[in-house]
């Protein structure tokens, strides 16, 4: 078991080995997420993991409805979600790839979304039925799939003045995250950059980012202190 702390709040959570546990800059999103944190709002996240940020959000006493598409995500977020002494009736956890666990009755439904999404670029063979925790990282060309999901479709679910906080990365593209975030979103800005330099698990794709960004004149990855690095853009936007 692990213990978490997001500024006053620990959290604990179980482990599993199917199932990404909290990473350093998803434990700052949460702190972006509790420094815009209004009162009472219901509150919706895509990509749930091991539940540390929905469970971040029930702590206030708010209701939470937490997307994944992988199911043993959706189990472990349930566990530590009691783990945490949090009501049942307070969370529903919703088998979902991408927004499809969605319907009418959700829309402008929530005052808040967020999501920290997968970044590996590619698909694996069976898309429904991954087989490790690292396939369910694999998010289409560009690892686009989640985020662009985030940017595109995000504010049918807000209310008028609702929230949406997100990571994207510099080895996505930067620049196509800005033309989307222009195009779906008026009011939208970085609360947060941070250069983190690149895990062993993307070594495979190294040499497809510096290609890309030699084709298309922006940066992917970057060398710093001789170690490939990646730049974190966390985005805040509201709908109008």
């Amino acid at each position: 078991m692990q213990e978490i702390h997001i500024k006053d709040k620990t959290i604990k959570l179980k482990e599993s080995n199917e199932v990404w546990m909290p990473t350093r800059f998803g434990i700052a999103l949460g702190e972006l997420i509790l420094e815009g944190a209004r009162p009472n709002p219901r509150v919706l996240e895509l990509g749930v993991g091991s539940g540390v940020l929905s469970i971040l959000c029930g702590m206030w006493g708010t209701k939470v409805t937490a997307l994944d598409i992988n199911m043993a995500a959706l189990e472990l977020t349930e566990e530590n979600w009691k783990l945490n002494g949090l009501p049942q009736e307070n969370l529903e956890v919703r088998y979902s790839d991408l927004f499809s666990g969605m319907d009418e009755n959700d829309v402008e439904g929530y005052s808040l979304l967020f999501s920290n999404p997968p970044t590996f670029p590619g698909l694996p063979p069976d898309y429904l039925l991954r087989k490790s925790r690292d396939e369910w990282e694999f998010a289409g060309n560009d690892g686009r799939l989640v985020l662009d999901a985030v940017i595109t479709q995000g504010s049918s679910w807000l209310k008028t003045g609702g929230r949406m906080v997100t990571i994207a990365t510099s080895k996505q593209g930067w620049n196509q995250t800005v033309e989307l975030m222009d195009k779906h979103w008026k009011k939208w800005k970085i609360l947060r950059t941070e250069d983190l330099p690149l895990a062993d698990y993307y070594d495979p794709y190294i040499e497809l980012w510096v290609q890309k960004s030699k084709k298309e004149n922006q940066v992917r990855i970057f060398k710093k202190n001789g170690k490939w690095q990646q730049r974190l853009y966390f985005i805040e936007a509201f709908k109008n």
